[in-house]
């Protein structure tokens, strides 16, 4: 009587012969009867375990808020005026107050043309835009700065808004 595992093993051993055809399958049976066929295929088996599998390097991570403290100290030494508005530009970008979203900073340096690509997070936009306004004069600084902090139009679909709308 066959047990289960022995007609497992034959149901796969009939698949593999249908795929790889009869002439193959005889030529195994052949090279099987060969001792030195079979102590090779013992070595090249050990050996294959041993073999490891390459592992996929993970992406480091960018540190932009070290770069930017490089880029904010460098000011610092070199040019007071700037690093001080550059820094108070900084901490209106860390509170959100210039742009609410990721997705409205990213459009922003696409549009002026400071950078072509989506930023990844808000320490790389601001690394960006602080390298950019670092080699640009102050006047030219001051007058970007005030275009961005310039209240825009925004919808306010709150129900205070529309409650406001409603009884004027």
């Amino acid at each position: 009587m066959i047990n289960q595992k022995e007609l497992d093993l034959l149901l796969e051993i009939h698949k593999l012969l249908n795929k790889y055809g009869e002439e193959t399958f005889n030529n195994l049976v052949k090279n099987l009867k060969d001792e030195f066929f079979v102590s090779s295929i013992d070595i090249l088996a050990k050996s294959a375990s041993n073999i490891k599998t390459p592992t996929k390097k993970t992406k480091a991570r960018i540190d932009y808020n070290k770069y930017l403290s490089n880029v904010l100290s460098e000011l610092e030494k070199n040019d007071i005026e700037k690093f001080k508005l550059l820094n108070e530009f900084v901490k209106e970008l860390d509170s959100k107050n210039c742009f609410s979203t990721l997705k409205e900073f990213s459009i922003y340096l696409n549009e002026t043309g400071v950078y072509h690509k989506k930023i990844q997070t808000w320490a790389h936009g601001k690394f960006i835009l602080i390298s950019y306004f670092s080699t640009q004069k102050i006047f030219e600084i001051k007058r970007t700065i005030n275009r961005i902090n310039k209240p825009q139009h925004r919808e306010d679909r709150s129900l205070d808004a529309w409650s406001n709308i409603i009884l004027k």
